[in-house]
C-alpha cells in the first residue's frame, strides 16, 4: 500500500454528512474501505526508525508529501505531521484550498486510525509532534469530538510530544476545555481583525459567535483553572491582503489580543490564491509585508513598543523599504543617538541591532565598566552595523561606514525569500510566478 493510500483513510460511517450520503455529496467526497494490507517494501523503508540525530537531515528525503514539516518548539526544530481530520468542508472561503467550491476527491481520519498513524511515525523517528486541524463538515461539533477522542487516544497510550490542536467554529465550552487539558497548543484562527474583514473573506464564518467566543472562553478558562492551560498557550491567526485590511487594523487587534486576552502568538499568513476558490484572481500578498507584520509585532511582544510608536503611513501601512524598528529610529532624531552608558533598558530596546539580550548583557557590562567602541558592543551580540549610527560612546560618535540604502535591503529581502527561505509556518517560497509558497 504506497504512502498516499496509507494516509488516505475512509469516513466514519456513523456520520453521514462524512460518507457521502449526507449534504456533503455535493463535494465530490467519495468515501472507500480498503482492506488492511501489510507494509509493501518501499513503505517498510520509509518506517524504518531513523538515528535521532539525522531525523531532521534525513526527513526531506523520507517524509516528502506526507505531511510531515518541520517548526520551532522553544530552542529545538522538532518534527511534526500536519494534517485534518477531514477534508470534507461545507464552507466556501475565499482563501481556503478545501472549500466546498473546489472539486476534488475528500479523505477523512477514523480517531483510532489516526492515532495509530501517528504512533507508529513516532515510533520510527519521523515526527516528535502533531498539528492537527479539520474542514467544518455539516456538524463541526461531531468533528471536534473526534479530534479529541484522537489525541484523548494519543495521551492514554504514552504520547507525551507537543500536540497543536485547532478549535473550529462552533465547538462548546467543554470542547474547548477539553481542547485545553490534552493539548500542548490550542489555535484559534480568527482569520480576520474585524467583522468586515471577515465577510468579505468568509461570509458564512461570524466573528463573534463563531471564533472570537473561544478566544474569551479559552482566556476565562485558563484564569480560573492555571493548572489546565495548555503550556503553549492560544494562537491565532490572521489571512493578510485580499480583505483589504490596513496594517494599523492588523496590529491594533494583535495588540488587543495579546493584552486583553493573554494570546500567545499571532500569525500572519500572506494570501495565496488557489484556483477553484472565490478569490482565484486576487493577487497575491507580497512577502515583504508579512515580514513587516511579524517584525512590528515583535516590537510589540518583546521590545516594549506601543501601538502610537509603530511606523505607519497615511494609508496606515508599515513601509517595505526598511524594518519598523529603523523606521522609527529614523522618524525620531530627537531621541537618538542615544548614550550607550547611561541610557535606560527602555530606550535602547528602541535601537536598531539591539534586542533584549543584548540590552541585558549591556546593562550587566557597563555596571562594571563603560563601553568605549562599537567593538565592545559585538562582544555582547548586538548587531554593530545597525547600531553604532544611533549610539554615542561617552559623547563619541563612530558613524556606520555605509548603511545599507533601503532600496538595496528591501533587493535582498526578497532575494533571500525567492531561494527557498523558509517561513514560520513551515512553507518555502520558490521562483515561481513572482515568488509561489510551497
Amino acid at each position: 500500500m504506497d504512502t498516499e493510500r496509507r494516509l488516505q483513510l475512509t469516513a466514519p460511517t456513523d456520520c453521514p454528512e462524512l460518507d457521502g450520503s449526507g449534504p456533503q455529496a455535493a463535494a465530490a467526497f467519495t468515501a472507500r474501505a480498503e482492506p488492511v494490507q501489510a507494509p509493501s517494501s518501499s513503505e517498510e523503508v520509509l518506517l524504518r526508525p531513523l538515528q535521532k540525530r539525522n531525523v531532521v537531515q534525513e526527513l526531506p528525503k523520507r517524509a516528502r508529501g506526507l505531511g510531515i514539516y518541520e517548526t520551532r518548539v522553544g530552542n529545538q526544530t522538532v518534527p511534526m505531521l500536519r494534517t485534518m481530520m477531514t477534508t470534507v468542508c461545507d464552507k466556501a472561503c475565499g482563501y481556503c484550498p478545501f472549500g466546498r467550491t473546489r472539486d476534488f476527491r475528500r479523505s477523512s481520519w477514523r480517531p483510532e486510525e489516526l492515532a495509530d498513524t501517528v504512533l507508529k511515525l513516532r515510533e520510527a523517528g519521523m515526527i516528535q509532534g502533531l498539528f492537527l486541524t479539520s474542514g467544518l463538515a455539516t456538524a463541526p461539533r461531531r468533528i471536534m469530538d473526534r479530534m479529541l477522542a484522537t489525541v484523548d487516544i494519543l495521551r492514554a497510550r504514552g504520547f507525551q510530544d507537543y500536540v497543536h490542536l485547532k478549535m473550529l467554529p462552533g465547538a462548546d465550552t467543554g470542547q474547548v476545555a477539553e481542547a485545553m487539558r490534552l493539548a500542548t497548543r490550542v489555535s484559534v484562527n480568527l482569520e480576520a481583525p474585524t467583522p468586515e474583514v471577515l465577510r468579505r473573506l468568509a461570509p458564512e464564518k461570524d466573528l463573534g459567535s463563531d471564533l472570537a467566543v473561544h478566544v474569551r472562553t479559552t482566556s476565562d478558562l485558563a484564569a480560573r483553572f492555571p493548572q489546565h492551560a495548555p503550556r503553549g498557550g492560544v494562537v491565532t491567526q490572521f489571512v493578510v491582503g485580499p480583505g483589504g485590511e490596513t496594517d494599523r487594523t492588523l496590529m491594533d487587534a494583535a495588540s488587543r489580543l495579546y493584552r486583553r486576552w493573554g494570546v500567545r502568538r499571532v500569525y500572519y499568513s500572506g494570501f495565496i490564491p488557489v484556483m477553484g476558490t472565490p478569490m482565484e484572481g486576487v493577487l497575491p500578498t507580497p512577502p515583504i509585508r508579512e515580514a513587516r507584520l511579524y517584525q512590528a509585532d515583535w516590537l510589540l511582544r518583546f521590545y516594549g513598543y506601543r501601538m502610537d510608536e509603530l511606523p505607519f503611513d497615511p494609508r496606515g501601512m508599515l513601509p517595505e523599504g526598511v524594518d519598523p524598528k529603523a523606521a522609527f529610529a529614523l522618524a525620531h532624531p530627537d531621541l537618538f543617538p542615544v548614550e550607550v552608558n547611561r541610557a535606560p533598558r527602555e530606550l535602547l530596546l528602541r535601537v536598531p541591532g539591539l534586542g533584549p539580550q543584548s540590552v541585558t548583557r549591556i546593562l550587566q557590562h557597563r555596571r562594571a565598566q563603560p563601553l568605549r567602541a562599537p567593538s565592545d558592543l559585538k562582544r555582547l551580540g548586538a548587531v554593530v552595523s545597525r547600531a553604532q549610527d544611533f549610539l554615542l560612546f561617552d559623547g563619541k560618535h563612530f558613524p556606520a561606514p555605509r548603511p545599507v540604502a533601503p532600496a538595496e535591503q528591501l533587493r535582498l529581502f526578497d532575494q533571500s525569500l525567492t531561494f527557498g527561505r523558509m517561513l514560520g509556518d513551515g512553507r518555502r517560497i520558490v521562483p515561481q510566478h513572482g515568488g509561489t509558497y510551497v
